[in-house]
């Protein structure tokens, strides 16, 4: 199972370098996100909507391709039918012998 790239799950102009990690709002646009955006949960709303983009699948089988995947939203009706929450299913591959959650297993 591959893992993404940076860029993959990023944008075209991900970098990490020294332990910096480096976005650009731009790369974000296709998903919706204005390069004004300023709020946290705006910025992550669109890293996940670009993982789901960018998520190879195999056609005869529909499975994932990639070590992290975000699955279809569960969506619901909230806050006196006001709101709509969606929330995502996240999978990380890991090895089958980690008993515990390591983020630098994931496969």
């Amino acid at each position: 199972m591959p893992s993404p790239t940076l860029q993959q799950f990023f944008g075209a102009s991900a970098t990490l370098v020294g332990g910096n990690l480096t976005l650009d709002l731009d790369d974000f646009a296709d998903v919706g996100l204005s390069n004004t955006a300023t709020a946290p949960g705006d910025i992550l709303a669109a890293i996940i909507l670009k993982i789901i983009a960018n998520t190879p699948t195999d056609a005869a089988t529909t499975d994932k391709l990639w070590s992290v995947t975000i699955g279809d939203p569960f969506i619901s009706v909230v806050r006196d039918n006001e709101q709509l929450e969606r929330s995502f299913p996240v999978s990380f591959y890991t090895p089958f012998t980690a008993s515990v959650f390591d983020p630098d297993a994931v496969i």
